[in-house]
């Protein structure tokens, strides 16, 4: 419970970050970072997998939906940006939100702080 408390990164971790297809799975994110398009749709096709496979192999791996994956991947890179030292806007079209002021809802929503107040908390 206190090291839930004290952890500034409250997303879960990963699974094991040897797993090949998770890897791959975030090359392909990483790769498309600041593209607000790039979505589940786009990673089935990149992935080369069927859109039930790659959700039940993201289910049983990372516990997510493709969704969530990307999402998550999106977030966890804006907390490393902003630790950094990047603005908030900047931040946000850096990972692929159109729109700071979405950006800080979806943050605040996983973070339980706004990304201005993580930034200077970090």
């Amino acid at each position: 419970m206190l090291a839930s408390a004290t952890n500034p990164d409250p997303l879960p971790k990963p699974p094991a970050p040897t797993d090949p297809l998770l890897e791959k799975l975030a090359e392909l994110v990483e790769k498309h970072l600041d593209n607000a398009g790039f979505g589940a749709d786009e990673l089935v096709s990149e992935s080369g997998l069927s859109r039930m496979n790659l959700h039940r192999k993201l289910k049983a791996l990372a516990g997510t939906s493709t969704g969530e994956f990307i999402r998550n991947y999106r977030l966890k890179r804006a907390a490393q940006l902003l630790r950094q030292g990047h603005t908030v806007s900047e931040t946000a079209y850096l990972v692929g939100f159109e729109d700071p002021s979405y950006f800080t809802r979806t943050f605040r929503k996983v973070y339980q702080m706004t990304p201005s107040a993580f930034s200077n908390k970090n």
